[in-house]
């Protein structure tokens, strides 16, 4: 019989190579030890000894090739060399190589065991190297980028994980899959009582490579056979796990007349050779505790005819198990071994054929999804900002290829190539207004009006309090020191920036005066206020001008008063008061 392997998703099912001699060579097998060449490989193993790459990403695999590494026997019984043995590898996704350095890439995201083992000139063979690759699917990456930018301008690239960004990068989730075994067979299934035997034992191997027992309700997803039967309740399906626990799929009912597959109905002479009964065209038919049902088997052999097949794509027309899947795990059950499945035909007139049994397991992956490092962009003008941004200056007209590299924390890279287009556009936007001020001042700034423009406003240590969107807009300033305001005006595909650089006085600088001082500023629970002079009917206002209740009355110079602010919002206010009938202010800032 020969096993299918169906990857998609982290168990395999692979071959043991154990320490072999060739039972007709009577010279005793040397030990061969399989190791990797590190400084060969293109890409470097993790803490845990696994290779981490993309799909479609071509990794460089080497075997170590010093004899003295791994010959530990050499010229005991014949003499062992690098240069006329075999390596041989196994990459898990059903595909081979010959070579002590070859290279290889896969196509699906997963978790793939590779093996290697060497074969040397007396026919004798090494013990099985193994170790993991796993591969992920890259981030996904959307460019939103206008037809055409001017010539004059400075492209601001903005990267983000929405679509509103020029360069939407989304990583993507690193679900594990079911996985899939198919043992492939065209397996006669005689009318037993007819025939010599009522059963028919089909023996398939797992190995999975873990040796732990079957964990959770829904470990095994599916039972599957392919197959064709005239009169399916004539039959009764078991399936034996590796420590002989037994579930019954379904049992013998002795009724209903509904097929399975297309049945060939007609039985040949003798009834129980299969040259005389050539077969049908089978059917896929899954039990399942996990997936939605149509029923049991003994319920559907009396229903439509055939009896629907379950579709594994769209996960529709599993049978109900006689006997739940969770069995095998309540039993304490080894995934890994030899499981058995029978079949017996219990009636007489009717026999079929099995065309294949397949499994689908559980993907028990704790795989960890990559974290992008770092984003690189590379062609003509490029430049990178501060903060991981990026910017394209200085162009001419035409259209530029540019590459967007990422990295990420598992040594991956991956690159994306997105042109950009300038034309030799440029409508002079250019700011107007105050470029010094005071904190919690207000103050207002335009550019230039043309017809049909829209206008995006971004304030650094402000706030843009009316007019987003126009040509016009007002700025609150609410933190000292430098403030910045930048304009993008568009006019079709064609967007021209301005700057201004704002210079803001702090509270610090504010504050200097000769009647009063507080202290902490900015303050988060208590503030203390230390009178210089005398001041009278000190009370507490928000920016707006609004009273917060808070009254403190008189103070005289030399003295400090406490007051408690953690009930305020954060944002600034003014302590106001009187010295000589004068009105007195000092700014604070809660944060």
């Amino acid at each position: 019989m020969i096993f299918k392997v169906i990857f998609s998703g982290l168990l395999i099912f692979s071959v043991v190579l154990l320490q072999a001699q060739n039972a007709v060579n009577v010279i005793p097998c040397q030990r061969i030890h399989p190791q990797l060449d590190f400084m060969r490989m293109s890409i470097k193993p993790d803490s845990n000894a696994a290779f981490h790459l993309f799909i479609d990403q071509a990794m460089d695999f080497a075997a170590e090739t010093d004899e003295h590494n791994i010959f530990a026997e050499n010229d005991r019984n014949y003499h062992q060399s690098s240069s006329n043995v075999y390596y041989m590898w196994d990459f898990g996704d059903g595909t081979v190589e010959v070579g002590p350095f070859v290279s290889h890439s896969y196509q699906t995201p997963g978790h793939f065991i590779v093996s290697m083992n060497i074969v040397d000139n007396n026919n004798c063979s090494s013990d099985t190297l193994r170790f993991s690759v796993l591969t992920i699917a890259p981030p996904q990456v959307s460019f939103n980028f206008s037809d055409f930018y001017c010539i004059s301008d400075t492209l601001f690239i903005s990267i983000g994980s929405d679509t509103a960004n020029n360069i939407s990068i989304v990583p993507q989730e690193q679900t594990g899959q079911d996985v899939f075994l198919y043992k492939d067979t065209t397996l006669f299934i005689p009318d037993g009582p007819s025939c010599s035997t009522l059963s028919v034992n089909v023996p398939f191997l797992v190995n999975t490579g873990n040796p732990a027992t079957i964990v959770g309700p829904d470990a095994i997803r599916s039972v599957c056979v392919n197959m064709e039967h005239s009169f399916a309740g004539d039959l009764s399906f078991q399936l034996t796990c590796p420590d002989s626990i037994t579930v019954v799929l379904d049992s013998y009912d002795n009724s209903g007349s509904s097929n399975l597959g297309i049945a060939n109905t007609t039985d040949g002479t003798p009834t129980c050779d299969s040259a005389a009964n050539p077969p049908g065209t089978g059917w896929l038919y899954c039990w399942s505790d996990y997936y939605n049902h149509q029923g049991i088997m003994n319920n559907l052999d009396a229903g439509t005819n055939p009896i629907p097949p379950t579709d594994t794509i769209n996960n529709t027309g599993y049978i109900y198990p006689e006997n739940s899947l969770v069995g095998f795990a309540s039993g304490g059950c080894h995934l890994d071994g030899i499981w058995t499945l029978t079949i017996t035909d219990s009636w007489v007139y009717d026999n079929g054929y099995l065309f294949g049994i397949q499994m689908s397991l559980k993907n028990n992956s704790t795989d960890t999804a990559a974290v992008l490092t770092d984003t690189i962009i590379t062609g003509p003008g490029i430049v990178q900002l501060p903060g991981g941004q990026w910017a394209i200056t200085g162009i001419p007209a035409g259209t530029f290829q540019y590459h967007l590299v990422l990295h990420d924390s598992l040594g991956n890279n991956y690159s994306y190539p997105f042109p950009v287009t300038f034309t030799a556009n440029d409508f002079a936007t250019e700011i107007h207004g105050n470029g010094t001020t005071d904190v919690s001042m207000i103050e207002s700034y335009n550019t230039d009006y043309h017809q049909g423009a829209d206008y995006l406003w971004t304030v650094t240590n402000g706030n843009v309090v009316n007019g987003q969107g126009t040509d016009s807009i007002q700025v609150l300033w609410q933190n000292s020191g430098t403030g910045l305001i930048q304009v993008a005006e568009t006019i079709g595909n064609c967007t021209d920036f301005d700057s201004l650089y704002v210079s803001i006085v702090g509270l610090n600088e504010l504050n200097a005066n000769d009647y009063l001082s507080v202290s902490p500023n900015p303050v988060e629970n208590t503030l203390c206020i230390d009178a210089l002079q005398t001041i009278s009917d000190i009370e507490i206002f928000d920016i707006s001008g609004q009273s917060t209740g808070i009254h403190i009355g008189n103070v005289l110079p030399g003295s400090k008063t406490y007051v408690p602010v953690s009930n305020l919002s954060p944002g600034i206010y003014f302590i106001r008061g009187f010295n000589k009938g004068s009105r007195k202010e000092i700014i604070f800032m809660k944060q």
